[in-house]
Parts: C-alpha cells; sequence; structure tokens
C-alpha cells in the first residue's frame, strides 16, 4: 500500500502506513523471535518454526544474510528438512 501511494499515486495515508509498519516491525522483532532457538518462531511465545517464514526477505522484512534470518534457517533445516532434501 505504501508504495502504491508514493509510486503511483494512489490515494492513502502512507506516512501512517510507515509508522503503522515500523511497529509492527519492532513487535515481530520482540516478541515472534526466539533469542534461545535464534530463530523466528510460527507464533508470539512459540519455539515452533515454519517454512512460511522463508518469505521475511522477500517481502523486505529483512536480507536474507541477515543474522536473524540465517538462524532462522538453520533452524527450519533442523527440524524440518527430510532426508530427501525437502522442506516440509
Amino acid at each position: 500500500g505504501i508504495r502504491a501511494v508514493q509510486i503511483h499515486g494512489l490515494p492513502g495515508d502512507a506516512r501512517k502506513w510507515e509508522h503503522l509498519r515500523e511497529r509492527l516491525r519492532e513487535e515481530i522483532m520482540r516478541e515472534g523471535f526466539d533469542r534461545s532457538i535464534h530463530s523466528f518462531t510460527q507464533t508470539y511465545g512459540g519455539r515452533q518454526t515454519d517454512a512460511a517464514l522463508l518469505v521475511m526477505p522477500q517481502v523486505g522484512f529483512l536480507p536474507y544474510n541477515d543474522k536473524h534470518m540465517l538462524g532462522t534457517v538453520a533452524r527450519l533445516e533442523q527440524e524440518l528438512l527430510t532426508d530427501d532434501g525437502l522442506l516440509l
């Protein structure tokens, strides 16, 4: 939505959305990352991971080489990688 307003001139409150995006990012970093397993988790307060976490870099949340993402990928490989090399 922010890009639609800024790039394409569509109506919307991009400044408000930027503020909300930053608040949500802070919340996810605080509540969605478990430091004891060095990984993002499927749910706040949970310890399970989910392959859907791999979209975080694709949507611009963090770069692929960020230490939080690298830890998450390592955890996903540990928990969800099959002997055939597939990620559940």
